[in-house]
């Protein structure tokens, strides 16, 4: 019997096949990600990291705070712990899984997506997805400023990084 040849790239990166395993609750965990890749996934996209979410993490823990020293110093203390998180995820992922281990973040100021991106390229990530998403309520607004931004987010990651960077674009 002949077997089918199925192999494909994405992102440049050489795959078994073209099914690859978006971000869910399931690649939260080690063990999530290792049932993805025994289930026969050709790669794994981790769970997004949101800048927002750790933004909002720290403001409730900053809430009612009288001193503005002690909410910058929670403010860099939960980014730098989530952050590690979820660098130390990449890192266990990359040493437990065979397969491509493609990492992804979402953020809302351009210096952060640069600096999310760098790390996740030093803990071994073999690419990253910018997941980028802005809601625009205004209706004077120009379409052209938003592709810009989207433009100039992707140049600015693509100057910082060699790996490979791909775009999720929500409408």
């Amino acid at each position: 019997m002949k077997t089918m040849d199925l192999s494909t790239t994405y992102m440049g990166l050489k795959l078994k096949h073209p099914v690859v395993a978006s971000a869910s609750p399931l690649s939260y965990t080690l063990d999530g990600i290792r049932g993805l890749e025994a289930g026969g996934a050709s790669a794994i996209v981790l769970y997004s990291l949101f800048e927002e979410q750790i933004e909002l993490q720290s403001d409730s823990l900053s809430v009612g705070s009288d001193y503005p020293e002690a909410v910058d110093y929670i403010r860099g203390y939960v980014k730098a712990n989530q952050l590690n998180d979820y660098l130390e995820l990449v890192r266990k992922t990359k040493a437990v899984c065979t397969i491509p281990v493609i990492s992804s973040i979402n953020c809302y100021r351009s210096g952060a997506w640069v600096e999310f991106a760098h790390e996740i390229e030093k803990a071994g990530a073999d690419a990253i997805e910018l997941n980028i998403f802005f809601l625009e309520t205004d209706l004077t607004y120009n379409s052209d400023t938003t592709r810009d931004l989207y433009v100039n987010i992707v140049r600015n990651v693509k100057k910082t990084v060699s790996i490979p960077v791909t775009v999720k674009m929500s409408k």
